[in-house]
């Protein structure tokens, strides 16, 4: 296997595989995979593995009001909805497929906690805006012009 590659697997097993990393553990990482990593690069890719991931941009643009007032048109604020015919769910009314489509795992939207909700539906509106919510996405108001 060439060099660049072990160390690509190296930096992703790293990142996905710890949520706090230290130096130590860039080494051991490396280590194992037979790669010999700096002191400076093992505190440089500790320091970004143990960043907390940023939220979509456009989700941080949105202000908390207006995601109350989508989930208030969308489900009357309830995390637990289900539409008439079952087939949106959750305070976003997320059908199946757009749910596994923004978030590991599949699942029921309406089963699953608000924090997790809210984290999805943010994800989804970083990538398709308003759209998903033809009715209600007029909500969504800009925290900036």
């Amino acid at each position: 296997m060439r060099r660049p590659l072990r160390v690509l697997i190296v930096s992703v097993l790293a990142i996905l595989t710890v949520s706090a990393c230290t130096p130590e553990q860039v080494h051991e990482v490396a280590r194992a995979v037979g790669v010999e990593v700096t002191q400076d690069q093992a505190a440089s890719l500790a320091s970004y593995a143990s960043r907390p991931p940023e939220a979509p941009a456009l989700a941080r643009e949105a202000t908390e009001a207006s995601w109350a007032a989508l989930r208030k048109c969308e489900s009357g604020g309830n995390y637990g909805a289900i539409s008439p015919n079952g087939k949106y769910r959750g305070a976003y009314q997320f059908n199946y497929g757009t749910w596994a489509g923004v978030g590991p795992g599949g699942g029921d939207p309406a089963a699953a906690s608000p924090a997790e909700q809210d984290r999805r539906a943010k994800i989804l509106y970083s990538q398709r805006g308003r759209n998903p919510w033809p009715v209600c996405g007029r909500n969504l108001v800009s925290k900036t012009p």
